[in-house]
């Protein structure tokens, strides 16, 4: 793991952290979509936020226009937007983002990245694959509607937001998906897919607060890759074992935070306070070096 600051009075820093703060922002859910009170119209199947919420953020974190919201469905707590699937479409799709990852990969990374890394689905973001909802046919997938809950994985870069669990302007939280009740934690996990990584692939992540204070959490924690025959745990899924915590990379204000993509890690919870003012930010960028393929614009070619 490497980590670098950015100076956070940098042009290019507050044009991007004003750029997601102004997005909008998707939670997974279950169930139907939100139902919400006089001045929206109720969701349905045919909505393309179904299953999940897509909606903007007050600066403390809580979801903007719900005060009159009468049910929300179980959500998972962590906001994602998504921006892009390689250099050109972010590039293109958020200028402001392309501009502070060309600073961070010239300043630091000797201009030897690109965003062709693997790539994540993003949770409720069925309408911009939709020609009746989405704006940019080509989105990859872009014209077959998907089902909810099962998005394509294309996305290499995306801004991330936590909240201390979604909630509502009256101070109401959502409820929670119980996958996603932990105590301290979301889940260790890697970026990559184990079978298809090799040395070259990276996350990237810039911590996109320019004042956050230690108590409020949000620290993300990296833990050793063991033997799954010897690991006392097994990732359940994907089947590599799990070390225990060996290193601690803080959401210290316009850091980047650079490590393989087969890297163990969790994040640990943020505290939400009302008073706080600020939610946690982050924008995560899927990488490779520039010398290697990218499996998934091959395949699309």
């Amino acid at each position: 793991m490497k980590m670098y600051d950015i100076d956070p009075s940098l042009q290019v820093f507050k044009e991007c952290e004003q750029f997601l703060k102004d997005q909008e922002w998707y939670v997974g859910g279950t169930g139907l979509g939100a139902k919400y009170g006089n001045n929206h119209e109720e969701q349905s199947v045919e909505s393309p936020d179904e299953g999940g919420i897509i909606a903007k953020l007050n600066p403390n974190g809580t979801i903007k226009g719900s005060a009159d919201w009468v049910e929300v469905p179980n959500a998972s707590g962590v906001w994602r937007t998504p921006f892009g699937w390689n250099d050109e479409s972010v590039r293109r799709r958020a200028p402001k983002v392309w501009d502070l990852f060309d600073y961070v990969n010239k300043t630091f990374l000797n201009n030897s990245m690109t965003i062709e890394g693997f790539p994540e689905e993003i949770a409720a973001t069925r309408k911009l694959y939709s020609p009746k909802y989405g704006n940019d046919p080509t989105v990859p997938t872009y014209g077959t509607m998907p089902e909810p809950g099962h998005m394509p994985a294309i996305w290499t870069c995306y801004g991330i937001a936590k909240t201390g669990g979604p909630r509502l302007e009256d101070g109401r939280s959502v409820n929670m998906k119980g996958s996603q009740r932990r105590i301290g934690t979301v889940g260790i996990h890697m970026d990559a897919i184990p079978e298809e990584y090799e040395e070259g692939y990276f996350s990237i992540l810039i911590n996109m607060n320019s004042f956050w204070k230690p108590s409020w959490g949000g620290d993300l924690i990296y833990y050793d890759l063991e033997d799954p025959e010897t690991a006392d745990e097994v990732h359940f899924r994907r089947g590599y074992g799990i070390g225990y915590a060996s290193g601690v990379a803080p959401h210290k204000p316009a850091s980047v935070i650079v490590v393989p993509a087969n890297a163990l890690h969790t994040a640990a919870n943020d505290k939400f306070m009302p008073q706080r003012g600020d939610y946690l930010r982050r924008i995560m960028f899927r990488c490779k070096y520039k010398d290697l393929h990218n499996p998934y614009t091959e395949e699309e070619e």
